[in-house]
C-alpha cells in the first residue's frame, strides 16, 4: 500500500467484490483516510449493513444535506425512488459532499441512476468524492467504472464480473490472491498494485472517531 496513491476530495473510487471478500472493510479504510473533520460525508446504507451501522459517531439523517462536517447515514428503501432522486440531485447542486454508496446496484434498482451518473461525471469539479461498493459489476452502470480514478477488485464469484472490470483495467482473473487481498488500479498512473488486508476494523474505527472528535463545530 505504501507505493499506492489514494483518492482525494475530487476522486471516485469503485470497490468490487463478492460477499465476504473484504470489500466493505476495505472501503471503510479508504473512508477513514479522508478529511472527515472538514467535509460532510453521507453513507447510503441500502443493505442496512451492520458493519456500517456500527461506525462510531455516525449520525442518522433523512433526505436532507447536513450543514456541518462529519459522517452521516441514510437507509433508502426500495420505495424511495422520488426522494432518493431528489436528494442526489441536491447533493450534485450543493458541492463538497462526499458520497459512500454501499451497493451501487441498488441505485439503479430503486430508479435514481440519473443523478448518480451526474455526480460521477461532474463531481470532480464540484468536489464530490465518491466511494461505490459493487457486488456484481454486471448489474451496474458503466459510469461507475469509466468515471473512476481508482478501481479496487477483491475476489469475485462470476467470470462475467471480471469481464466487466477488464474493460477498464488489466485482467486480474487469473491472478490469484490470498484471502482479503485485492488488486488496486490507479487509472491516471496506469499502475496495478496488490493490496494486503487493511488494518483491523477497530483501528479503522479509531481513526474515524479521532477525526470526528476534532471536526469543525
Amino acid at each position: 500500500m505504501d507505493n499506492a496513491t489514494l483518492p482525494n476530495t475530487k476522486d471516485r473510487l469503485t470497490v468490487v467484490g463478492q460477499t465476504g471478500s473484504g470489500k466493505t472493510h476495505g472501503a471503510l479504510w479508504h473512508l477513514s483516510k479522508f478529511d472527515l473533520k472538514n467535509q460532510r460525508w453521507i453513507i447510503f446504507n441500502f443493505k442496512n449493513e451492520e458493519l456500517i451501522n456500527s461506525i462510531p459517531m455516525i449520525r442518522e439523517i433523512g433526505y436532507e444535506i447536513p450543514s456541518k462536517p462529519g459522517l452521516y447515514i441514510v437507509r433508502p428503501s426500495i420505495n424511495d425512488e422520488e426522494r432518493l432522486t431528489e436528494f442526489l440531485w441536491s447533493i450534485w447542486a450543493a458541492n463538497n459532499v462526499g458520497c459512500f454508496f454501499d451497493e451501487g446496484y441498488m441505485i439503479e434498482f430503486i430508479g435514481a441512476v440519473k443523478p448518480y451518473i451526474a455526480i460521477l461525471t461532474q463531481g470532480r469539479t464540484k468536489h464530490i468524492p465518491v466511494i461505490t461498493l459493487i457486488q456484481r459489476p454486471v448489474g451496474v452502470t458503466r459510469f461507475a467504472f469509466s468515471e473512476a480514478q481508482y478501481i479496487q477488485v477483491f475476489d469475485l464469484m462470476d467470470f462475467r464480473d471480471y469481464e466487466v472490470t477488464e474493460n477498464y483495467m488489466p485482467s486480474v482473473y487469473e491472478l490469484n490472491l490470498p484471502e482479503f487481498h485485492s488488486w488496486y488500479w490507479e487509472v491516471k498512473r496506469k499502475k496495478l498494485v496488490q493490496f494486503s488486508p487493511v488494518p483491523n476494523i477497530d483501528e479503522i474505527f479509531s481513526t474515524i472517531k479521532g477525526k470526528l472528535h476534532s471536526r469543525k463545530i
